[in-house]
C-alpha cells in the first residue's frame, strides 16, 4: 500500500453506494478496513506513468510492478480488457487476473500442496 492507494481506499471505503451494495455494517467496515491495515505491505508512492484507459488505475499498476508482486487481482474491465496493460504487467513478472481467476489459483495452490503432504 502507498499513499495514493491509502488515500483512494479511504474514498472508496467511504462510499455510500459501497455500503448499501454489500449492506455492509459500520462494525463490518471497520473490520475490513482494520485486515488490510494490518495485512499490508507499505511502499513509497511509485512513479505513475499513464498505461491505462482510466488514469486512476495507473498508480494500482505501478504499485504492483513497484512492489514485484506476482499477481494484480482486479474486477475492473478497464484493466482486465486492456491488453496493453497486461503487456506491461506481464514485462515486469505481473500477472493480471479477475478475482474468480485468482481465487481458482489459490484453490489449484491449496490442492496442490494437499497432494504434496497426502
Amino acid at each position: 500500500m502507498c499513499p495514493e492507494l491509502h488515500r483512494e481506499l479511504t474514498t472508496v471505503l467511504g462510499r455510500r453506494s459501497l455500503v448499501e451494495k454489500y449492506r455492509l455494517l459500520p462494525v463490518e467496515l471497520l473490520a475490513l478496513q482494520r485486515a488490510i491495515t494490518t495485512f499490508e505491505e507499505s511502499h513509497a508512492d511509485p512513479d505513475i506513468q499513464p498505461i491505462s484507459r482510466d488514469p486512476k488505475d495507473d498508480v494500482f499498476i505501478a504499485l504492483a510492478v513497484a512492489a514485484g508482486v506476482d499477481f494484480l487481482v482486479s474486477g475492473d474491465r478497464d484493466l482486465l480488457d486492456d491488453p496493453g496493460v497486461s503487456r506491461h504487467l506481464a514485462a515486469a513478472g505481473v500477472r493480471l487476473v479477475s478475482v474468480r481467476e485468482f481465487v481458482t489459483i489459490l484453490e489449484q495452490s491449496a490442492e496442490e500442496s494437499a497432494g504434496a503432504e497426502g
